[in-house]
């Protein structure tokens, strides 16, 4: 997925709850970091997803039109939620990592598991 917005020319941001040191050393493991125009981990801002000033954040640092961006996640509480509370589009995917039993609140667009897509 990240290749292929990339290629679409997107731009690509990271909003994560992890702590830095961790986050940083594990995107340069997997060779991901190169495909984000931008990463914010909350422990760097003193705030969280869902805490819609972390979202906030993102929006005005790079002067987005919310109505032309949509947020990925995994977490229905903290990435859908936090990101419907500054009215981003959101596209949730159920993952490994996913809370269990983790039931998003409307997201516009979802993938319940990887191999069955549904819009």
């Amino acid at each position: 997925m990240l290749t292929h917005l990339k290629q679409l020319g997107k731009k690509v941001y990271l909003l994560s709850n992890a702590q830095q040191i961790f986050t940083a050393y594990e995107m340069n493991v997997l060779g991901i970091a190169s495909y984000f125009d931008d990463i914010l981990i909350s422990s760097d801002y003193r705030t969280k997803k869902p805490d819609k000033r972390f979202f906030n954040i993102l929006l005005e640092r790079h002067g987005l039109d919310v109505k032309k961006t949509l947020f990925i996640g995994n977490d229905g509480r903290c990435d859908i939620e936090g990101a419907k509370q500054v009215n981003m589009n959101t596209f949730y995917v159920h993952s490994n990592i996913s809370p269990e039993d983790d039931d998003p609140k409307e997201p516009d667009y979802i993938v319940k598991e990887f191999l069955k897509w549904e819009v």
